[in-house]
């Protein structure tokens, strides 16, 4: 295997991992409750969702198409919150090992896709037959994101594909983490074609992710990370260790102490605007109003696109300070599933913890709320980096591990063809 096909696999299998440890904590949000579910060190390894779940409101995923895209889960759905101990789960029914449905979809685009973006199998359409269709992939998975009921109402409206996609503005959730799988999964078709633009490559990868996520703000993510995902790729790893142990703040001072690769890291992070609403102040306003859903569209647009001016963001700063003071209640980066939040967040972990992919992914699981999504963005971008030595054991417990294996040595040797 060459050099660039392992760092592709190295990102696509960073994803899945990521996305299976922080399963059974995915969406978590109170404080205490991974440790007592999953004991004091949290999550270490793949495990099955615990019953019931202590802040999930799976039991609340309305939907009003007429195109079944439940296939049976749909009995966990009510019109009322169910009683804490009958609350389940957003993933009831997975095994520890398993990915969710968001990795399910991600796998059918990566079937689709070819090299430099192009689409062996129209993306959107395989996306409408997968999610129509029962399999064990939809139906031992409840969670429905809301990009996937909102594009299913308005298909069964008539709307054709193109328009099925709700735009952020109406539906403030598309401007999610998940949103920007697609865009990263089609910038690594472009691994390998230093010939092709960095620009022209980020806007094929924009083109895919507006087949499912029309957010501005997801496209803003993509614009950073997509470049940074081909970069890392393309850059050789240091065979050594540096031995310098100072502060990565004063790099300027010692520029052949710090990874290349952490280096790129470092600079998407600074590029990246801030939030001018910090998450704990994000978390007053949806309490304020009992929830986010009684918040105007106009309100909620401006909530996540409004940005801090003059304010860079330098994870270097942050090495000695408690993951949580920076993502979190107590941090000015929420845990939710929103990009101007997460990017941030994601930046911030690779940086501190790049060394060491494993470990950051476990970390970001058990940091709370979209940990899933966050933690495969994570994932590509350390995956990217680093190849896929790191991740053989976690491989080894991933239950799809053979199906994934096929799509991915696919992709990977589709994208180093000349």
């Amino acid at each position: 295997m060459s050099s660039m096909q392992d760092h592709v696999q190295g990102s696509l299998w960073g994803m899945l991992i990521a996305d299976a440890l922080a399963m059974p904590v995915h969406w978590y949000y109170t404080p205490g409750t991974i440790e007592r579910d999953f004991g004091p060190d949290g999550i270490q390894t793949y495990h099955a969702p615990k019953h019931p779940h202590p802040d999930a409101f799976a039991w609340s995923m309305t939907y009003s198409g007429n195109i079944d895209i439940y296939h049976g889960v749909q009995k966990y759905v009510q019109d009322s919150k169910p009683p804490p101990e009958e609350n389940p789960h957003y993933h009831h029914g997975l095994q520890g090992g398993d990915v969710t449905l968001q990795m399910q979809w991600a796998r059918v685009l990566l079937k689709c896709l070819g090299k430099d973006g192009s689409e062996n199998h129209d993306w959107a359409q395989s996306f409408v037959d997968f999610i129509q269709t029962p399999s064990p992939a939809l139906n031992n998975d409840i969670y429905r994101d809301v990009f996937i009921r909102r594009y299913f109402e308005r298909l069964s409206e008539g709307l054709p594909l193109a328009e099925c996609p709700v735009p952020q503005k109406e539906c403030w959730s598309v401007g999610s983490m998940g949103g920007v799988i697609p865009g990263l999964m089609t910038a690594l078709s472009f691994a390998n074609s230093p010939e092709i633009s960095m620009e022209d490559m980020v806007a094929r990868s924009i083109e895919i992710h507006r087949k499912t996520h029309n957010s501005e703000n997801v496209s803003e993510a993509v614009t950073i990370l997509a470049p940074l995902v081909v970069k890392l790729c393309r850059m050789p790893k240091r065979e050594q260790k540096s031995e310098y142990s100072g502060d990565p703040s004063e790099s300027s001072l010692v520029p052949e102490a710090i990874d290349p690769r952490r280096m790129l890291i470092l600079d998407a992070a600074k590029s990246f605007p801030l939030p001018a609403v910090t998450g704990a102040s994000l978390l007053r306003r949806y309490n304020k109003a009992r929830g986010p859903g009684n918040i105007p569209n106009d309100e909620m647009y401006k909530l996540h696109t409004k940005r801090r001016e003059g304010v860079v963001f330098d994870p270097s700063l942050y090495m000695d300070v408690p993951d949580s003071n920076v993502i979190g209640r107590k941090g000015f980066l929420g845990t939710v599933c929103y990009t101007e939040h997460g990017v941030p967040a994601i930046l911030y972990l690779a940086y501190k913890y790049f060394e060491d992919p494993a470990k950051a992914l476990k970390i970001n699981a058990n940091l709370l709320g979209d940990s899933t999504s966050r933690g495969s963005l994570l994932g590509c971008v350390l995956g990217a980096a680093h190849g896929t030595e790191w991740c053989q054991e976690l491989i080894s417990g991933l239950r799809q591990k053979d199906e994934f294996r096929h799509d991915i040595e696919r992709f990977s040797e589709e994208v180093v063809s000349k």
